[in-house]
């Protein structure tokens, strides 16, 4: 047993037993503090309970700009694919290089089981060098897009898993090219027919953003009609 005695006019007396023997020493008020610190209280550490679980995403292909978790258990991805030239088919006309714009694919799954079943896909384009929330959205200025950005050709609609959208996006865009979902008036600032359009563009080195026709919304317009779906304005 330790008996410390604190006086105004003395130094704090310490006295003990040991073996058998009475002691007692005076000592200082900062090393009594300083061995009482150490040695008659315990320090603790509280750890905080975290209320939100770990979220990992699935393998997504490359690209992949934007991941979303809707309530209903749907994913939507956000693909890029950089300004590129590509050789095309119209009707029975090979074309080679022809450049095309920055694209913006929106895609909406419904995962079955371990697969992945596709529902919507739509289409657009883009001139910023680096994809943001910002960034305007523009009309995919050939065919096989509505003017809403729907892109048509359902074809490999379930998906074993979503890093198989890589090939999906190149074997969409080598799919031979019609005139379905095209006029002359709102998909760019052409307005020529398609096959005068890949005459005249194939083979340069870029695309010609002036003849994009803009959207009145950005990225994140997209991403807010998704989430009002489930949670409405008021």
């Amino acid at each position: 047993m330790i008996k410390i005695t604190i006086g105004n006019e003395k130094l704090p007396l310490v006295e003990y037993e040991k073996n058998g023997a009475q002691r007692s020493f005076h000592i200082d008020h900062n090393t009594l503090f300083e061995f009482v610190q150490k040695n008659c209280y315990e320090t603790k550490t509280n750890t905080k309970k975290l209320d939100i679980p770990v979220f990992e995403t699935p393998a997504l292909p490359p690209g992949t700009v934007k991941y979303m978790a809707l309530p209903d258990g749907k994913i939507v991805l956000f693909m890029e694919k950089k300004e590129f030239k590509h050789n095309l088919t119209y009707h029975s006309t090979k074309y080679k290089q022809i450049p095309f714009p920055n694209l913006l694919f929106v895609f909406v799954f419904r995962p079955n089981g371990d697969k992945y079943i596709l529902e919507n896909k739509r289409c657009y384009a883009f001139r910023d060098k680096v994809f943001r929330d910002t960034t305007k959205l523009y009309r995919f200025p050939f065919s096989h897009v509505q003017k809403d950005g729907e892109m048509c050709f359902f074809f490999l609609t379930e998906m074993q898993d979503l890093a198989q959208m890589s090939s999906f996006i190149h074997n969409w865009l080598s799919a031979a090219f019609t005139d379905h979902y095209y006029n002359l008036e709102n998909k760019n600032k052409w307005g020529w027919p398609l096959r005068q359009i890949f005459s005249e563009t194939q083979g340069q080195p870029h695309f010609n953003y002036d003849k994009l026709i803009e959207e009145d919304y950005t990225s994140v317009d997209l991403v807010q009609r998704f989430v009002n779906v489930y949670f409405p304005v008021k």
